[in-house]
This record gives C-alpha cells, structure tokens and sequence, in this order.
C-alpha cells in the first residue's frame, strides 16, 4: 500500500481538512486512492470547474491528492473512501449505506451541473444582451453624425445664400422654418404700429383670417381699403371670421327685452351708431360670401387678430374702429404656436348671441 508522507504537505500549507484527507487515504490503501482518481475522473468531465485544482504528487507518478474547494466539497471525497470501505464487509447494511452515500453524491453532482448549466445560460444571455446593446448604440452615432451633417450643411447654404438669389417662395419658406424653431414677440407701441401689421395680414393670408373687435367703424375699413381686401380674399375662398359687440351694449339690448341682433344693435346705442356703422356693407358681403364670411355678435372688450396659423396680435387698440391718433396704446405681435392656438380656439369658442 502506497503511504502519503504527512510532513511533505504540512510544511506546504495544506489545512486540516487535506491533513483530516490524507489520514483517510493512507486507511483506504491503493483501492482508495484509484476510487478518488474514478471519481476525480467524472467530476471533471461533467462538471466546468471555475476555480483551480490542486495536485499533490507522491515519487513524481502517482497522484495522492486532488483538493478543488469550489464544486466537490472534501468531506464529499470522504464519503466516496467511507463507501468503498463500507463494500469490503459482508453485511447488508453496509452494502445499503454504500448505495445511500453514492446516491447523496450523485444528486450534489446533479445540483452542481445545474447551477453551472444556469450560470452559462445567464452569460450567454448577457452576451447577446451585449451585442444588441452595441448595434443599438452603433445606430445611433451613425443618425447623431447625420443629423451633424445635415445642420452643417444647411448652415452652409444659409451663409451662401444672397437676398438678390432667393425667390419669394424659398424667402417665405425659410422665415416660416425660422419662425416654428423660434417664436417672436414683438412689441407695438400706439396705434401706428398695429394698424401696418393688419394691413400686412390682409395681404398674406392665404386659408383663414379672424378678426376681434368690439367695434366696427366704417372710416377705418374705407381708409384702410379692409372693404376692398375682404372682398378680394373672399374670392380667392380665404375664410374671414369677424367677432364684435362691446359688452355693455350687448347687455342693454337684453335689458329691454328686445331680440340681440346686428340691427338691434345699431338702434339700441343710440348716437354711438357710428362705431358699427361697418355692419351694413359686411352684411351685404356676408350675403354675397356666406360660406365664406361669418360675423358674431359675442359681448367682448377683447382686441386681437389671427392670421392662417403664423401670426397674431393682441394688445389694447382697437384696430377695427380707431383712426391714427396720438391715444397710447400697446400690444404684441408674436409667431408663438400655442397662443395662436389658443386665440383661434378662444374665436372659435364664442357663442354668436344673433342664432340664440
């Protein structure tokens, strides 16, 4: 029987339990010895071991000890030598205590492959999880150098570009790009700011113009030509909405029981007439455009213009009914997206009193 010299691996560092192994190896004798190395056998082929194996040599040709701590604990080994000495006896209950212990090691081995199985399945996933990740991000430097690319060169052919070589079109196009990117505010200062950006409007919308205003005066849509303007967009189909009626005057037509309309309007405010007398040549381009020209009597204070969906203004004028005077006002001119919603909502939300 081959002995394993204890002092030789002592002085190496080997701990109790290789020192506890050793004792059971030089009792097993040679048969024990070769079950290890069976056993070694299998372990290794079935199982992915992770961390490192120890060998331990006896005259340099027979190994006398195989220590791996991460998968096949040491007293496991132990049992493996305690079974085959438990074979040598004659009675059956050492043969059933053979078969138990080789039957516990057999399901440790099951439960280690498991989890080894389980930890290969999760890196694999992890793997791929990687390599999508990657493609992702190839994908998007690649959309992030060219949307660079494209801002480069857009910003290229703005500093090309010369007021003398851009058509109206091109001009009109790259304001309204401008414009969505970055709203303007300006500010308007008294009567003779506001009335140049009415007019302005009346010649560039091209889909809907709305117009708010208490009154009506038939000075300032003759001096401005608004008669002519309407009359010219109406026949280009352009939709005109133009909502009216100060609040008080509206309240006293109900005060007096009578009907609210256009008419009762004029007679009800007396020497004040003259601030709707634009009604009448409206209601005749009302007849003539009906589809296309709506005017509403609301009971409003409020003074504001919209044109198409790109610009608008708001402010205290009252650009439908006063002339040029030195009288303060004030207001703003914008391109702001959701107050020009807002304005077009608020228009479309007022409840003509004529259809109550």
């Amino acid at each position: 029987m081959t002995s394993i010299p204890r002092e030789t691996h002592r002085n190496e560092g080997v701990s109790l339990k290789v020192e506890q192994h050793l004792d059971w190896c030089n009792n097993a004798g040679v048969e024990g010895v070769e079950l290890m190395r069976t056993v070694l056998r299998v372990a290794i082929e079935y199982i992915p071991v992770v961390g490192g194996f120890f060998l331990l040599f006896h005259n340099q040709t027979i190994p006398a000890f195989v220590a791996f701590a991460l998968y096949v604990p040491v007293n496991q080994l132990m049992r493996y030598l305690e079974v085959k000495r438990l074979r040598n006896g004659v009675d059956s209950s050492g043969i059933e205590q053979y078969n138990t212990h080789l039957f516990e090691i057999g399901g440790d081995i099951d439960v280690i492959s498991q989890v080894s199985n389980q930890f290969n399945s999760k890196v694999k996933q992890y793997n791929r999880a990687f390599v999508r990740i990657g493609r992702q991000i190839s994908s998007l430097e690649q959309v992030v150098n060219q949307h660079s690319s494209d801002i480069a060169s857009l910003r290229q052919f703005l500093d090309e570009l010369s007021a003398s070589s851009v058509d109206k079109k091109t001009q009109v196009w790259l304001k309204t790009v401008l414009q969505q990117s970055r709203p303007e505010y300006i500010p308007l200062s008294d009567r003779h700011e506001s009335h140049p950006v009415l007019i302005k409007s009346l010649s560039e919308v091209r889909q809907q113009m709305i117009l708010v205003c208490p009154w009506l005066n038939d000075y300032v849509f003759n001096n401005y030509n608004i008669y002519r303007e309407f009359h010219r967009l109406l026949e280009q189909g352009v939709r005109i909405k133009v909502i009216y009626g100060y609040t008080e005057d509206v309240k006293s037509i109900r005060y007096s029981g009578r009907k609210v309309d256009r008419w009762t309007l004029l007679e009800t405010v007396g020497k004040d007439a003259w601030k709707y007398d634009a009604l009448r040549e409206l209601d005749k381009l009302q007849k003539q455009f009906n589809q296309l020209l709506r005017l509403k009597l609301v009971g409003t204070h409020e003074k504001f213009l919209v044109q198409d969906e790109r610009i608008a203004m708001i402010g205290s004028h009252n650009f439908l009914t006063s002339g040029p005077s030195d009288k303060r006002e004030f207001g703003i001119q914008t391109t702001d997206r959701n107050l020009i919603h807002l304005l077009i909502d608020r228009a479309h939300s007022a409840q003509n009193l004529e259809l109550d």
